[in-house]
């Protein structure tokens, strides 16, 4: 780590692929632990849940995409991650900005 950081908690940084299985495990454990405590919950299939590695993949690789992940600074272990995508419109004043999709935090 740079001597920026060697006093921080916490770093935020662009995933990247060696990243993919937390951040497949960060999208799980809310999944099942709601169907697990409510039985009535809309549940995703098996194929969803299969597919996670590939749409992580995916949005690292997309240009229009980006991915962040929060680490402890010390472990490096991933506490945090988001998911949003490049917005370019022209009708607003702000004409380049990122739409959030997805916050997971441990």
């Amino acid at each position: 780590m740079s001597s920026n950081f060697e006093n921080t908690l916490f770093v935020v940084r662009k995933a990247e692929s060696n990243d993919i299985s937390d951040l497949v495990r960060m999208r799980l454990a809310p999944q099942q632990h709601m169907e697990k405590v409510n039985g009535r919950i809309l549940k995703h299939s098996e194929a969803w849940e299969l597919g996670l590695n590939a749409f992580y993949s995916r949005q690292i690789d997309n240009r229009h995409s980006i991915v962040l992940v929060a680490s402890d600074n010390r472990t490096e272990q991933i506490i945090g991650m988001a998911l949003g995508t490049l917005i370019d419109d022209p009708d607003m004043k702000i004409r380049r900005y990122v739409k959030i999709n997805d916050v997971w935090v441990n």
